[in-house]
């Protein structure tokens, strides 16, 4: 095997062939990388999984997301380069996360990551973004109800939200 990613792993290091090695030896992730489909989805759940993955990162010694890649345990069942499902549009991929995952009253905005990193690999392109270690900690996800009255919404059903909260 090639880089072994820690804490002292810079952006500039993790390669297209670097990204190969973790899929063709099938590494899970790992406590400085994590893989995510897309950043796109609008399913609570998925949202919810990428704040996580932010809220935890900067709260250890940081670490890596790599975006346009399936869990090792995917639904799908894909092994080795086929988990590499890609990403549709990796235009402003940072300015994107931080106003869907880290803005809009959303979160404190305490962490801090690097701008996205782009490869094609197999002729589909991932992102590579590293979240740093933040010096607030712990951030925690708090759930919260919203009344979607209070944003212009004429009904007032309620939605949760995930939010990452400093104590």
């Amino acid at each position: 095997m090639g880089l072994q990613i820690n804490q002292n792993t810079k952006t500039e290091e993790i390669t297209e062939e670097v990204i190969s090695d973790l899929l063709v030896n099938n590494s899970d992730e790992d406590i400085y990388f994590d893989f995510k489909e897309g950043f796109d989805s609008t399913e609570s759940e998925k949202v919810h999984a990428i704040r996580k993955a932010f809220a935890t990162f900067a709260n250890t010694l940081g670490g890596f997301l790599f975006f346009g890649i399936l869990d090792k345990n995917n639904h799908q069942k894909k092994e080795n380069l086929a988990r590499i499902v890609g990403l549709k549009d990796t235009k402003e991929i940072g300015k994107r996360i931080t106003q869907k995952y880290l803005d809009k009253g959303l979160t404190i905005p305490l962490i801090n990551f690097e701008e996205a990193k782009i490869l094609k690999i197999e002729g589909k392109e991932i992102a590579i973004i590293k979240i740093t270690k933040s010096d607030k900690r712990p951030l925690q996800l708090k759930k919260l109800k919203i009344l979607l009255s209070n944003f212009g919404y004429e009904d007032r059903e309620q939605q949760e939200q995930w939010i990452i909260h400093i104590y």
